[in-house]
């Protein structure tokens, strides 16, 4: 996911360096509902919140909030490349904690 959102920054900010031409640009994310089999079971309760926060705020989150959602940070963080310096460094300066993402 990383990697994609990254490589859609750059995109952008081609776009946008370009004049920004047509009428404008978004983003678009699609998820699938995910509910528990047993709502009265809280593992499957747990598993189904998992399942909607590894969709959409997979890719959400970390552009709106620059994080990941808290279940990824749980159970992938120790296995996740360290972000480096400029990965998403737009050379802004906005002070929108851009390095700090992980």
């Amino acid at each position: 996911a990383k990697n994609l959102i990254l490589a859609h920054a750059e995109a952008f900010r081609a776009w946008r360096d370009n004049g920004s031409p047509g009428k404008g640009a978004g983003v678009a994310l699609n998820s699938d509902y995910c509910l528990a089999f047993d709502e009265r079971d809280p593992k499957d309760v747990a598993a189904a919140e998992r399942c909607l926060e590894w969709q959409a705020p997979l890719f959400f989150d970390p552009i709106f909030y620059g994080k990941w959602p808290d279940s990824v940070n749980r159970r992938v963080a120790p296995r996740m490349a360290a972000t480096t310096p400029g990965d998403d460094d737009d050379d802004d300066d906005d002070d929108d904690d851009d390095d700090e993402w992980q």
